[in-house]
């Protein structure tokens, strides 16, 4: 963990952020708190950064369309492959009437087992593979989406699209159902089959950062607003400025060449998919180096421009921060409220440690959101579609959800939870659907990790491996088992191994009577029977206890201190 530097001034801290990279250094209160910006733009240039290595043999990184890498890794090896997903815990799989399920079956057992990691947390154990029929292939579903994509966003009421594998169709969103007509008629100038396609009433996708909003009064505890270090996901953000509606939520830390940064909505900061430097600060109004917490380092610019077409698109909205060393930093933890709804703390159970990365994000997922705004909340990933973002901008392979969201929320953390506090990071919060949060038809909508990776490099966002607990160590106690009445007398703690440094705690019938190697003491006159018991309990290198139970006795030696 960075320890806090001397503080600059706002101007100052700019400046020097702002500054060349040769000059960095130059700016920094230590050589230490500048050389990691500095050496990591360096490394960048050079392209000597590392990579991350994931052991799922099916990967899903280097992909226009990462969501659907298992999909077509199985299109691959099944003849009329529709689409796989999840339904109660189990996996199910689609296939056309020239498809062969004994074929399947045996392509998928070696799947679920090559891609364990993706499909253990979805399906419970010892469930049967459903099959089921479809209508059209996989294969031709995507190649008439990617045909849809290529055009569909021009329409000015087309909203998104999707590729439903559950629903075995293409999916087409839009404002006014009146429009519907000249997306019929587009796709059958396209030759693709009406059938294919649903065409459904959606409203705009909505970006959510929102105002700044003061904490709660202190006395009700630590909340999400509340200036909080280390830092952790979760938490406030605030761009340089303070302007209204600049209010966002602090979404992970993130290792990538062993340098620190951090993740929030690429909306978030001046300006969508460009490097604009954007600040970054903790809680509201406050602009110093105190509640820095980062400078917008990689946000790049959309792609998809054509001859004479211009439908730009990008994987995610999100952006990567610089993070200076001075900044404590609490890598792979989201803050933890109280419940459902809640912003405070909760004092007893104050984070949420990242353990796993999801990859693949699926329809049914359950997922949570830790927004500064909404606090705790919980849904199910419900489809997976391209929607038009910021700056008309399409993003690809959104997660849509059901969980409630709104202004101030945009950039949190959203994951799925093991059990106890550990948690699956699952992606990026940036938008909703503008309908009501109490509406049924409202929907969040999240960044999957993999298309954040894809679009800001791989980094590591889990917590550090807890270090294994110290050997176990003999402990044995040399003293008297018989003691005269009311006699004082002097006991030592004998390790094997020697030589480690270690603590002890002694405990005379069982109330912490002394510390160190030595414990000298005596029957408690409070204690009426002829015995007592002497234990010492050992930490450090090693751990250990051993416990003797002490007599008094008229005949008993004098005790030698």
């Amino acid at each position: 963990m960075a320890t806090m530097a001397t503080p600059h001034s706002v101007r100052s801290l700019v400046l020097c952020l702002a500054a060349p990279v040769a000059l960095l250094t130059a700016c920094a209160d230590s050589p230490t708190e500048a050389r990691p910006l500095a050496d990591e733009a360096a490394q960048r240039r050079s392209g000597s950064m590392p990579t991350l290595q994931y052991s799922s043999p099916i990967p899903t990184l280097n992909s226009d369309r990462p969501s659907e890498v298992p999909a077509l890794y199985l299109a691959e090896r099944i003849p009329g492959f529709g689409g796989l997903y999840f339904e109660n815990r189990r996996l199910v799989v689609v296939l056309t009437s020239g498809g062969d399920e004994s074929i399947a079956r045996k392509v998928l057992a070696a799947f679920v087992s090559d891609a364990s990691e993706m499909v253990e947390p979805r399906v419970e154990a010892g469930s049967d593979i459903v099959i089921r029929n479809a209508e059209h292939s996989f294969l031709e579903l995507r190649e008439w989406r990617d045909n849809i994509s290529f055009w569909a966003f021009g329409l000015p009421a087309v909203v998104s699209t999707a590729l439903s594998q559950r629903k075995n169709r293409i999916v087409i969103g839009i404002e006014d159902l009146s429009a519907g007509a000249t997306v019929e008629a587009r796709l059958s100038q396209e030759d693709i089959p009406l059938e294919a396609v649903q065409i459904v009433k959606e409203r705009r996708w909505r970006p959510n950062a929102g105002p700044l909003l003061s904490p709660p009064p202190p006395e009700n505890g630590p909340t999400l607003r509340d200036y909080r270090r280390p830092i952790e996901g979760g938490l406030i953000l605030a761009r340089l400025g303070n302007t209204p509606g600049t209010g966002c939520t602090f979404g992970f830390n993130a290792i990538q060449s062993s340098w620190a940064h951090a993740v929030t909505a690429s909306h978030c900061s001046s300006q969508f998919a460009a490097m604009d430097g954007t600040y970054f600060f903790e809680e509201q109004a406050i602009e110093d180096s105190t509640h820095f917490v980062g400078l917008e380092y990689h946000d790049p610019l959309p792609s998809g421009c054509g001859w004479w077409w211009c439908t730009k698109w990008r994987l995610s909205d999100a952006t990567l921060l610089a993070v200076p060393a001075y900044v404590q930093v609490h890598q792979g933890y989201i803050a933890r409220t109280m419940g459902s709804g809640s912003i405070m703390v909760d004092p007893a159970n104050p984070t949420f440690r990242i353990t796993r990365h999801a990859l693949v994000v699926a329809e049914e997922d359950p997922v949570h959101m830790m927004g500064q705004y909404s606090g705790w909340q919980q849904g199910t990933v419900t489809d997976i579609k391209d929607i038009v973002g910021p700056r008309g901008v399409v993003l690809k392979d959104q997660a849509e959800a059901d969980y409630k969201a709104g202004e101030g929320n945009s950039g949190a953390p959203v994951f799925i939870r093991l059990g106890g506090d550990s948690v699956t990071l699952a992606g990026v919060h940036n938008g909703d659907n503008d309908e009501p949060v109490y509406s049924s038809y409202y929907r969040a909508y999240f960044s999957p990790l993999a298309n954040v990776m894809q679009d800001l490099g791989e980094f590591d966002a889990r917590a550090p491996a807890p270090p294994p607990p110290p050997p176990p160590v003999d402990v044995s106690i040399l003293g008297p088992t018989q003691i005269k009445p009311e006699a004082i007398c002097t006991w030592e703690a004998v390790v094997d191994p020697p030589g480690g440094t270690y603590s002890y705690a002694w405990y005379n019938d069982g109330i912490l009577a002394g510390t160190g190697q030595y414990y000298t003491g005596g029957k408690d006159p409070a204690n009426q029977t002829d015995h007592f018991t002497v234990r010492v309990d050992v930490s450090g290198d090693g751990l250990g206890s051993q416990t003797i139970t002490v007599y008094e006795s008229p005949s008993a030696p004098f005790c030698f201190q």
